[in-house]
């Protein structure tokens, strides 16, 4: 690991970048500082010729050092990234309006780890018994069931959402208290997957920003408007005197993380 002397690199890579490609915006110089450095580092290495030394291969995570002891027995890994595509890199991050919408973070090697947060439909965890269970889940898996289905396991019962918006993965409700068994375990049984059409191998909790659940925070799951009980709308908020007397449904802030591999295209031409 090394610190960066952002200052230093905005100073020396600012005026060039500004002046060959036309970037005026402080974010997006500053960013596009250190992706130059980045690549500078790996160019002023005397290794850094092309064909000087042969490639390492496909890019990889370290090894579990739970059943891998030994350093030398884990899998091998690459840090090469390729140094002659700077001008082209420079050119297409001006140009690319996607660049100016989202945030954009210049990985120092082929691999990256990216940290967010979001908001889950909660109350629970997925690996929970009795009522320590969420309320919605999400399972990888695309159902052939049509929303408002119901199936019960050892005394829960889960109504069919809906696909996630997406991976198209089946969302579900839950409802009840887990006598024995895991979720994932019951949403597999034999009676509930005959509901549902498939089998689920992992089940995890519905992040709200990737999937909206309409009416969570409404009447719409307490008069099981999913198990098509109620011609309550799913959009309906509660009365106050029903209001008052429900508990509320759950929401929590989750840190998740995505390990990311940086790849690439590659093509030669000629002309004379």
């Amino acid at each position: 690991m090394y610190l960066l002397n952002e200052q230093e690199i905005f100073g020396k890579w600012a005026p060039i970048i500004e002046s060959e490609v036309g970037v005026a915006d402080r974010s997006k110089l500053e960013w596009m500082s250190k992706y130059c450095h980045y690549h500078e580092l790996y160019e002023n290495n005397s290794y850094a010729t092309l064909g000087a030394v042969n490639g390492m291969g496909s890019t990889r995570f370290p090894g579990d050092p739970g059943t891998q002891q030994d350093f030398y027995t884990q899998q091998s890994g690459s840090g090469d990234k390729a140094h002659t595509l700077l001008p082209l890199a420079m050119q297409v991050a001006a140009q690319t309006i996607g660049l100016d919408l989202v945030p954009v973070v210049p990985m120092p090697g082929p691999m990256g780890v990216l940290t967010y947060l979001d908001f889950v439909y909660a109350g629970g965890k997925t690996a929970g018994t009795g009522t320590d269970i969420p309320l919605m889940i999400k399972a990888n898996v695309a159902s052939t069931a049509t929303p408002g289905a119901s199936a019960t396991a050892n005394g829960v019962t889960f109504y069919y959402v809906g696909p996630s918006r997406l991976d198209g993965y089946a969302i579900y409700r839950i409802s009840g208290s887990l006598s024995s068994g895991t979720l994932l375990s019951n949403l597999g049984s034999t009676s509930v997957a005959a509901v549902f059409g498939s089998t689920a191998s992992a089940v995890e909790l519905v992040k709200a920003l990737e999937d909206h659940i309409t009416g969570f925070s409404g009447s719409a799951l307490a008069d099981n408007v999913y198990s098509n009980t109620s011609s309550v709308s799913v959009n309906d908020p509660y009365s106050r005197s029903a209001g008052e007397s429900s508990q509320d449904n759950i929401m929590n802030l989750s840190l998740f993380n995505k390990s990311v591999e940086a790849k690439t295209f590659q093509v030669a031409c000629s002309y004379s």
